[in-house]
């Protein structure tokens, strides 16, 4: 019997339970993903904490979200095993659902903690509906109509175009003539259109991001290796203390539209691979893990267990006082930890059965790894 499994990311493909010899498989090889997903999914927490996050809050902003889909696009689905309909119906199972189940579940609270009118309610059910990035009740939301909007674009692509690597030029091709002022298209297909570049990018890179964490062996692959974690990393303080675009602003030099466009790709994939490279090294911390195998029951309750941890503070008067970078940080931790520890086991003992009473059985979060090449759908 099919079992439906909703990756982490709020991103992934139905897949076939795998085998006992598959998981262990999967333990050594898709770790770092795991962690990957971990330290986005904290970036992203991070951030919307705003400007108490010091540095950090401009510096998140520039790669947590890409970071998502990049990570989603790695285990992007095969085309020939389903139809679009069968693989535009799994994902509204695992991706849409749980947005509306979680929707539902941040409006009761919102409702009563603020004693909505029935114009209120009306009002959030209605941008619930639409799902438009900035503008749903719990804003952290908007991820998962996007992803499922994503995802059904890139499946569609890769029945017409066959290879992920044109994919990817099409997304680069479409990328220059995406100018909009602000998200408003329905389930955020304006901002899927844009994020498409780094889905794309992600589905041609899971292969070679795992011969990376191999190691080279020749010291020719070594020396190259060691420069680019060293001039990733320089990029990355120069983009944490100043700004990605520090030396062409330095420099006075103004880049010409399309180049720009270029370069923010770049910067962005620059960023995302230094987490990758930290994600490496965290990949054997378990706890690490599970909270990247987490991450769609994290962003779903992200508003609402920041509500309850700060109110729970207030109830002891103990209200955050975010005074510095440092502080914010350690409160960011704080929700991650209590979101994941209360947020999981509601989610799989309560919501996923109760959602399973009309889709059927959905696999638990948390409990499996991210599915491998050989079970792909």
């Amino acid at each position: 019997m099919q079992r439906f499994t909703i990756n982490g990311n709020g991103g992934g493909a139905a897949n076939l339970t795998a085998s006992s010899s598959n998981h262990s498989l999967s333990k050594k090889r898709y770790d770092w993903v795991d962690a990957l997903k971990a330290l986005g999914i904290f970036a992203i927490y991070l951030g919307h904490f705003g400007k108490a996050g010091g540095k950090f809050y401009l510096f998140v902003f520039e790669y947590h979200v890409p970071l998502f889909f990049f990570a989603s696009g790695l285990f992007a689905a095969s085309s020939k095993a389903k139809s679009i309909w069968e693989y535009t119906r799994d994902k509204f199972v695992r991706i849409m659902l749980p947005y509306f189940a979680f929707s539902m579940i941040h409006l009761v609270f919102t409702a009563v903690q603020y004693d909505y009118n029935a114009h209120q309610t009306t009002d959030a059910l209605w941008k619930i509906l639409w799902g438009i990035r900035n503008k749903t009740p719990a804003a952290p939301l908007w991820f998962l109509p996007c992803m499922f909007v994503l995802s059904v674009l890139f499946f569609v692509l890769k029945k017409l175009l066959r290879y992920d690597v044109l994919i990817v030029v099409v997304a680069f091709a479409i990328k220059p003539f995406l100018h909009f002022p602000e998200p408003s298209w329905f389930w955020n297909i304006d901002s899927a259109l844009s994020y498409l570049i780094f889905y794309a990018i992600g589905a041609i890179s899971l292969f070679f991001l795992n011969r990376l964490k191999e190691g080279p062996r020749s010291r020719r692959g070594k020396a190259l290796f060691a420069a680019s974690v060293v001039g990733t990393f320089l990029f990355m303080a120069m983009a944490y203390f100043k700004n990605s675009y520090y030396p062409f602003i330095y420099l006075q030099i103004v880049l010409p539209p399309f180049v720009s466009m270029l370069y923010g790709v770049f910067k962005t994939l620059v960023l995302i691979y230094a987490n990758v490279l930290l994600a490496f090294c965290l990949s054997n911390i378990q706890l690490i893990c599970a909270v990247g195998r987490s991450t769609l029951i994290l962003c779903g309750f992200e508003s609402l267990g920041k509500t309850l941890v700060q109110s729970v503070c207030a109830l002891f008067d103990l209200g955050p006082n975010l005074a510095n970078p440092l502080i914010t940080v350690l409160y960011t931790a704080i929700c991650l930890m209590c979101v994941y520890w209360i947020g999981v086991p509601i989610y799989n003992g309560a919501i996923a059965p109760l959602l399973s009473r009309f889709i059927g059985p959905f696999h638990r979060e948390g409990k499996s790894r991210q599915k491998e090449v050989a079970v792909q759908e």
